[in-house]
């Protein structure tokens, strides 16, 4: 759904570039913020990582070209 929301909002080679950008920092970022307070996030594996980025981008494509056909958001970021 997030990358159908992105695909939406915004044009797609900007949405795909922030879906890369935001797994790094999950990992390296986010997780040990949150292990500190003994929550467990954002500990993947690579290919589930690799997986993840690729679903998003495919909800992406579908947000922008398919879903936006029907759905005509009432703002647009970016």
């Amino acid at each position: 759904m997030t990358g159908v929301i992105s695909g939406l909002l915004m044009p797609p080679l900007i949405a795909i570039a922030l879906i890369i950008i935001w797994k790094p920092f999950e990992i390296l970022v986010v997780s040990p913020i949150l292990a500190r307070c003994h929550l467990d996030f954002g500990f993947e594996t690579l290919k589930n990582s690799v997986l993840d980025i690729m679903v998003d981008i495919g909800g992406v494509a579908l947000g922008y070209y398919a879903v936006a056909h029907y759905i005509v958001p009432s703002f647009h970021l970016f």
